[in-house]
């Protein structure tokens, strides 16, 4: 798909590390995300494959074809289910199960804001009113137990015409997660955690071994990807998050 899009500069923005191989499917299945999937998130949309879906094209596995969107209003679920059928039927039936779980949803499932990489589990949030019923969200991550994906309709962004990639160390996994959120608010493109173990058994196999001299100090590392209209741009993002990184840690 981003192949496809590349002559028009867009991108669809989670890109698993399969990426050569993984498919929208597979994506949707999963609820996928991805080094840069938080790029996303400058455009409004989550860095999850489902908040980046507008509709999905279903086939349920009594065989009834549908086009679900990505919210309804009250008015419009009503709609659908005085119009009966099997797709009133399964409104009816999720609606019944939002109202009647509605606040212990609300309770008990982690805020996105919070947890914006949430991907585990059925998306029962998505079906609250506050997130306009939602079943295009809500199907992601179903991992096929409850239909069959026919077609997409996704959500684009805009790509980057130019990228800058800084390698942040840390003194261990914990302090670089730590730093995150200062991190994404200076609105990088892909953000990616790596622990040392990975550069120490590549040194051991004389992997790279130009390129791991260039290393930062440190036992895990950030690997932060600013995109931008051109190089002064992003070296200027880079840069600006240096100083926050420095300022942060008194040095």
């Amino acid at each position: 798909v981003n192949q496809a899009l590349g002559k028009y500069n867009l991108v669809f923005p989670p890109d698993p590390s399969t990426h050569e191989w993984c498919t929208i499917g597979g994506n949707i299945g999963n609820n996928s995300c991805g080094v840069h999937s938080v790029q996303a998130q400058c455009y409004g949309h989550g860095p999850r494959t489902c908040d980046n879906i507008h509709a999905l094209d279903i086939l349920t596995y009594d065989g009834v074809r549908m086009t679900l969107r990505d919210g309804y209003s009250e008015q419009e679920i009503d709609e659908i289910i005085a119009a009966g059928g099997r797709q009133g039927e399964i409104f009816l039936k999720l609606k019944n199960l939002r109202d009647k779980y509605a606040e212990r949803i609300r309770q008990c499932f982690p805020q996105t804001e919070h947890m914006p990489r949430r991907v585990s589990g059925y998306n029962l949030d998505d079906l609250l009113p506050e997130r306009g019923f939602n079943l295009a969200s809500a199907l992601c991550g179903t991992e096929g137990t409850c239909m069959t994906v026919l077609h997409a309709t996704l959500k684009l962004t805009d790509n980057a015409k130019h990228r800058t990639l800084m390698v942040v160390g840390f003194n261990n996994v914990e302090d670089a997660g730590d730093h995150v959120p200062l991190i994404i608010e200076s609105g990088p493109i892909a953000l990616e955690a790596i622990d040392k173990r990975l550069f120490d058994n590549e040194a051991k196999q004389h992997m790279h071994e130009e390129t791991l001299g260039k290393l930062p100090e440190g036992d895990a590392y950030l690997m932060v990807e600013f995109g931008g209209e051109d190089s002064e741009d992003t070296c200027a993002q880079a840069r600006r998050l240096i100083g926050k990184l420095k300022e942060a840690s008194g040095k």
